[in-house]
């Protein structure tokens, strides 16, 4: 089993693919992170998956986001504030499992 460390660098260099490649995935959490182990490598690979609430973000453009996803996992302004948001939603997620992986609680 890998590392919570290793476990979030993967996480994390996945969430930055796709923020690169101009979108917001809206709904990371543990039931969205997959764990692949190709035959006879020994390695433990973790893939993002349902892409269902994916937004299109486009260089410095804040989008109005609707109240989808999982509530335990949505960043504040989501659920409060309803005003336009970006990328950073999915950074909130990101701490969000880090701190299940590391308290097996919700925050």
């Amino acid at each position: 089993m890998p590392t919570i460390r290793a476990m979030m660098k993967q996480i994390l260099e996945g969430l930055r693919i796709i923020h690169e490649s101009g979108f917001i995935h809206r709904d990371i959490k543990g039931q969205n992170i997959l764990m692949h182990s190709p035959v006879g490598s020994g390695r433990i690979i973790l893939k993002l998956a349902d892409f269902g609430l994916v937004k299109v973000q486009q260089q410095d453009h804040l989008f109005e986001m609707s109240t989808k996803g999982t509530l335990p996992n949505m960043a504040p302004e989501l659920i409060f504030d309803k005003k336009p948001t970006d990328s950073k939603v999915d950074m909130y997620s990101a701490g969000v499992v880090l701190f299940q992986l590391v308290t097996k609680e919700y925050p």
